[in-house]
């Protein structure tokens, strides 16, 4: 029986780090810089980025985009409005959300300082919450509301990324499981391998708008194994993995919903 294959991932989303000792830090802004330095100067990158039209004069590096939209300002009102605008093309941009990531890494490990006051930026719990602030944000930039107006995006966005991590761990969860309609449907005697009916599963969240990034995470979980080895992988905690593994689940759900 054929087993179809699951879609490509795209390049940018698959590359494996280029410096073996920036790949081993823990530390999540280290990481996270090195992968924004790796493409600033991109020529694919910088032509996107010029099409997005947030930067007056010449665009030599992805740096500039992150200038025009308020980092390293406090009280800019032009920023603010260009991050809006650049909020708004995130959900079918990764280009961008990445961009909008770059630029509120700053207020991320502010909240993630203030929550654990007294402790160094190091100090483990310190690492541990920026990294689900991180992992969370991602979702959050591509589902910000455009129609808010707050007078610092970057500032609502990284609150919005608290409060989502701070619920998650103090409410208990229900799991509601999905089965497809066409799975109440199947003879019993028509089985489907698991691997095959995840593909099949995957390739419908696909069309229907699931991300290459939660796409890349579900394969790196099937063929990692355990939760240990995805965080490995992906070098952040095991909690990290949890709480992401949580968020696509509910995705998917939705989407195969729809």
């Amino acid at each position: 029986m054929h087993t179809p294959t699951p879609p490509p991932l795209p390049t940018y989303a698959t590359r494996a780090p280029a410096c073996p000792s920036a790949a081993r830090s823990r530390h999540v802004l280290r990481r996270l810089q090195h992968d924004w330095d790796r493409d600033r100067h991109h020529p694919d990158r910088l032509a996107a980025a010029r099409g997005w039209h947030l930067v007056d004069g010449p665009i030599t590096s992805l740096d500039d985009v992150l200038v025009a939209v308020g980092l390293g300002t406090r009280h800019d009102p032009q920023g603010n409005e260009r991050l809006r605008r650049l909020v708004t093309l995130a959900p079918h941009d990764d280009l961008a959300a990445r961009a909008v990531l770059q630029r509120i890494l700053p207020n991320l490990s502010a909240v993630a300082r203030r929550h654990h006051a007294g402790r160094s930026p190091g100090h483990p719990e310190v690492l541990e919450l920026l990294e689900d602030l991180v992992a969370t944000a991602w979702t959050v930039i591509r589902t910000y509301d455009p129609g808010r107006h707050p007078s610092s995006v970057a500032e609502a966005l990284a609150d919005d990324c608290r409060l989502r991590v701070l619920r998650a761990g103090a409410r208990r969860r229900w799991t509601v499981e999905y089965v497809p309609s066409r799975q109440l449907d199947r003879s019993a005697h028509d089985p489907v391998e698991p691997i095959a009916e995840l593909c099949n599963l995957l390739v419908d969240a696909r069309r229907a708008g699931l991300s290459d990034d939660d796409l890349a995470f579900v394969r790196t979980y099937v063929s990692a194994g355990t939760t240990r080895d995805v965080a490995a992988a992906l070098q952040v905690t095991e909690r990290t993995v949890r709480n992401r593994r949580d968020a696509v689940v509910a995705r998917l759900r939705v989407l195969l919903a729809a």
